[in-house]
């Protein structure tokens, strides 16, 4: 597994840690393109401030769905991701190359801190279950 470099181990700000799973299909083979539109979100996205980890995965059993697995020091980090301009231009390509969408999924550090993040309502379900993850 890829990680980002540091010095000193990151950690949550006031227990607020947000960690995000996204599981992205894309359409009967186009895979590999969108790995490659994937692949250039990790380095804007690891040298962001708020952001712990981006990692991009693909998965061994379908070479159509990918994981990112990320982590902010807070929800309003992803928040921000969002708005930046590298990420508006992705999203605003990414239904060319995708079967349905996003599957987001949100895990919060601190229970007492269990606010809804404003997500942009991407969800989906995928049949396959029995994945193994390969890093990328």
């Amino acid at each position: 597994m890829t990680t980002k470099a540091s010095s000193a181990t990151p950690t949550a700000v006031n227990g607020t840690q947000l960690s995000l799973v996204a599981i992205i299909r894309a359409k009967r083979g186009l895979g590999d393109e969108l790995g490659r539109r994937l692949a250039t979100l990790v380095a804007p996205a690891r040298a962001e401030p708020g952001n712990i980890n981006y990692d991009l995965h693909r998965s061994n059993d379908d070479p159509d769905v990918w994981i990112l697995y990320e982590n902010w020091k807070a929800p309003s980090d992803l928040a921000a991701n969002f708005e930046l301009p590298y990420m508006k231009t992705f999203l605003a390509v990414l239904p060319e190359v995708l079967e349905s969408e996003m599957d987001l999924r949100h895990w919060f550090d601190g229970y007492e801190n269990r606010k809804k993040v404003e997500e942009k309502s991407w969800h989906a379900s995928f049949a396959s279950t029995n994945m193994v993850m390969q890093a990328y």
